[in-house]
């Protein structure tokens, strides 16, 4: 999290907690603040540990008591329009809850800052008001509009065209409030109210991550590292099936969202795309890059089509050895997500994780219930017959293209074909929820199975896709620390009695030397 001068960050657990900082001024809004306000909230709005956020006011007299009247008393009014309301609007565009800790006086901006919020928890002693008059002006971040959405147009006109406050009781009656507590109390119950929130909301965060088949585990390693240019986070077994590889591709600390991992079966027959499958895995790069991309697929030898344009990104297909479809697509929302930075491709060029995942029905109307109805998924757009959905905050990784191919061949899984993708859900008591939620939709959901790095549980959905929920933690720095990923063969406990012997039988690797993508002997 940045420095910043006028206000503190914190959290608690997954409630990030924005104090405005400036108590001998009353929390006064000056650009600096709002400024810093607006950095912080969209810091924690791209933070997926953050699921719930709170603003407050430091010191026990004012919430924010206006706008810092000295900083607009040296400001023309188009300074104001140009350099004030553009962070206004990035505060109100934060997609993730938002709850205001009212103590004290919220005038002003204050009284619009917490009306930006989505709920207010307020003091007793809270007082809100709109005494702009008192200087000639109108409030002019929202207060007019929000304040008459919900007190109605004859109470707004009053507090705007008089200046009147009121209390924090009055207001919770109106509708404004939504709970008043003891003088002293209202961050505490705000932060017990963003934990309520936390552990109801919408928690299938995205793609977790994509589980495909390959042959030669050595060329897979190498394509995915020295061409593309992701990470090995993990070299371990098929927990199923330990005499074959399980090999973990994504950014610098394999976060969910970011992994394609394969099961390794030297000799697998090769399979065949069609319904009933996952017939494309889709990743990010940033907005500019698709120019280095046709260069270095070319130079490395790499056949590809495009690039061509979908819900109007650009995008570029290939396919990796074994014949499983890659995209490319070009996102503007691909560079706040972190690239691997250390591999051979540059950072700025650098795939960011996942971006969709395109699934082929015979018909899909059975599947986008479940999506819809079940798993919170909205339906976001439509190209020909491709559907597109987004869950959760939506984004690269957020996204599923469903494709309706009635007349396509049933897909045969195998060699080059995805295994199953997985969807992310925070927490183990989470998953137990959805597991009761999927078994009493008569689908036949395995219990939870330990996977070291997270802990999954599986069904397929009506068109016949193997879907799995997995949790966020515990993540892969549980065996290894981070600067050693995927430079070991790490193994579950189980398995350990049998390390020396599965040594014996699986295909020796050359794995990529530390940054540089390039093949080193294991």
């Amino acid at each position: 999290m940045s420095n910043y001068q006028s206000i503190l960050v914190d959290r608690d657990e997954r409630v990030g907690i924005v104090t405005l900082n400036r108590p001998n001024e009353l929390n006064a809004l000056n650009f600096q603040l709002v400024s810093e306000l607006a950095n912080a909230l969209e810091e924690l709005d791209r933070d997926e540990e953050i699921r719930c956020m709170v603003i407050t006011g430091a010191g026990e007299k004012a919430f924010a008591a206006g706008a810092d009247i000295k900083e607009m008393s040296d400001k023309s009014p188009i300074d104001m329009l140009l350099g004030g309301f553009e962070n206004w609007i990035r505060i109100r565009r934060v997609k993730k809850p938002l709850i205001a800790a009212v103590g004290g006086y919220a005038l002003g901006g204050g009284c619009e800052l917490a009306m930006h919020c989505d709920m207010i928890v307020a003091s007793e002693d809270a007082r809100f008001g709109q005494p702009e008059i008192t200087l000639g002006v109108i409030p002019g971040a929202g207060g007019t509009q929000r304040l008459a959405r919900t007190l109605g147009k004859y109470r707004t006109m009053e507090m705007v065209l008089t200046g009147v406050q009121a209390t924090a009781q009055e207001m919770a009656d109106r509708g404004l409030v939504n709970r008043v507590v003891p003088k002293g109390e209202h961050l505490s119950e705000a932060v017990k109210l963003a934990k309520e929130v936390e552990t109801m909301s919408q928690d299938i965060l995205g793609i977790h991550h994509v589980t495909a088949i390959a042959d030669d585990p050595q060329r897979n390693v190498d394509f995915y590292t020295a061409v593309l240019g992701l990470r090995l986070v993990k070299l371990t077994v098929n927990f199923d099936d330990p005499r074959s590889y399980h090999l973990y591709y994504g950014d610098k600390l394999g976060h969910p969202g970011t992994l394609l991992t394969f099961f390794a079966w030297p000799g697998v027959p090769k399979g065949r795309q069609g319904t009933g499958q996952v017939t494309v895995t889709s990743f990010s790069i940033p907005q500019g890059s698709i120019d280095y991309w046709i260069e270095r697929l070319s130079q490395q030898g790499v056949s590809f089509t495009g690039p061509a344009s979908r819900f109007d990104e650009t995008v570029l297909s290939l396919q990796d050895p074994d014949g499983l479809v890659i995209e490319l697509v070009a996102h503007p929302q691909a560079e706040l997500r972190p690239a691997w930075a250390e591999g051979p491709v540059p950072a700025e060029y650098a795939m960011r994780g996942l971006h969709t995942v395109t699934l082929s029905e015979d018909g899909y109307e059975r599947t986008a219930k479940l999506l819809t109805d079940t798993l919170g998924f909205r339906l976001l757009g439509q190209e020909n017959n491709v559907f597109r959905y987004e869950v959760a905050e939506g984004g690269p990784s957020a996204y599923v293209d469903v494709r309706c191919a009635p007349g396509l061949r049933r897909g045969h899984v195998a060699s080059g074909t995805v295994h199953h993708v997985a969807w992310r859900t925070p927490t183990d008591e989470r998953q137990q929820a959805w597991r009761g939620t999927l078994a009493g939709l008569d689908l036949n959901v395995t219990p939870v199975l330990d996977r070291k790095y997270f802990h999954s549980i599986y069904f397929r959905e009506p068109g016949g896709i193997l879907f799995e929920i997995a949790t966020d933690p515990p993540g892969f720095t549980v065996d290894e620390p981070v600067e050693q990923l995927g430079t070991h063969l790490e193994l579950p406990a189980w398995l350990e009695p049998q390390r020396e012997e599965l040594a014996q039988v699986l295909p020796a690797l050359r794995l990529p030397a530390a940054g540089t993508g390039k093949s080193a002997a294991s």
